[in-house]
């Protein structure tokens, strides 16, 4: 089994990340019979960066990412993230509880916070979601900031510096109507909350992908170490931690087709489509 690179991006980079993570790239090489390092990267286009050029061998990457930047278009998909019992979220557009603002038309000339170009949650489908409602994105804020990371989106909306932020929201039975499970802006800000304007999905788990320049024996290998990692105890702080995860399931090839289509409804269309 060669010696192996984990990456991801990291909701928040402090200390005690750094320790989750190290802890869970040390249990899955024991897993596999391995060395794999970690690699911790500033925002997606980073991660891909370095997956693309072969620093990076194994990553927890967004579907969008993985179909829309060309760097990722070698890799496998593993594994996909099960939350709440699914391998599905949605999309939660937010603001500060203590803001005045309580329905999407409010939000005209506000302050956007936004995750990444690539991100699911943080951008493409609240934007399409947007769109659906007769908004255009492009008129209806004053100014549109990337965070790289859904906690700085969250720290951005809830401490003042942005009005509204997108960000995932993980929902009971993947159900908007259940109780909400966990979010991008929960335990981010103590003493802050958000209020929930819209919600949009339901939107295929993050993953965990491979080179394809990684053997298929290790590959194989992989999968299903990450299958099984949850059942040991030493993993289920650092899956909750890094991942927001309960486990890791078989990655359903159809998403990722699905999704694809998707993604398209979230990219600015030309000036010309909102002529008429």
């Amino acid at each position: 089994m060669p010696r192996l690179t984990f990456g991801l991006v990291p909701a928040t980079d402090d200390a005690r990340t750094r320790l989750h993570l190290a802890d869970f790239c040390t249990l899955l090489g024991d897993l596999v019979g391995t060395v794999i390092a970690p690699h911790r990267a500033p925002s997606p286009s980073a991660l891909a960066s370095a997956v693309a050029a072969g620093r990076v061998h194994l990553a927890w990457l967004s579907p969008t990412l993985m179909v829309t930047n060309p760097g990722l278009a070698s890799v496998v998909p593993l594994v996909s993230s099960v939350r709440a019992g699914a391998s599905l979220y949605h999309a939660s557009l937010f603001v500060d509880e203590a803001s005045p603002y309580t329905s999407l038309e409010q939000l005209a000339g506000t302050r956007a916070a936004w995750v990444a170009p690539s991100s699911a949650s943080g951008y493409l489908f609240t934007r399409a979601a947007l769109r659906r409602r007769g908004l255009d994105p492009r008129r209806l804020f004053s100014s549109e900031v990337f965070h790289d990371t859904h906690g700085r989106v969250a720290e951005a909306v809830l401490h003042g510096r942005a009005d509204v932020g997108a960000t995932y929201a993980v929902y009971e039975a993947s159900d908007p109507l259940r109780p909400l499970v966990s979010a991008g802006f929960l335990g981010v800000a103590p003493g802050r909350k958000a209020r929930v304007l819209d919600t949009a999905g339901p939107i295929p788990a993050d993953l965990i992908a491979g080179l394809s320049t990684v053997p298929i024996f290790a590959r194989s290998a992989l999968t299903v170490a990450l299958q099984r990692i949850a059942d040991h105890s030493s993993a289920s702080e650092p899956l909750r931690s890094l991942f927001g995860v309960e486990r890791f399931a078989p990655f359903a090839a159809a998403d990722a087709r699905a999704l694809r289509t998707l993604v398209d409804l979230g990219r600015d269309p030309s000036p010309s489509a909102f002529s008429l």
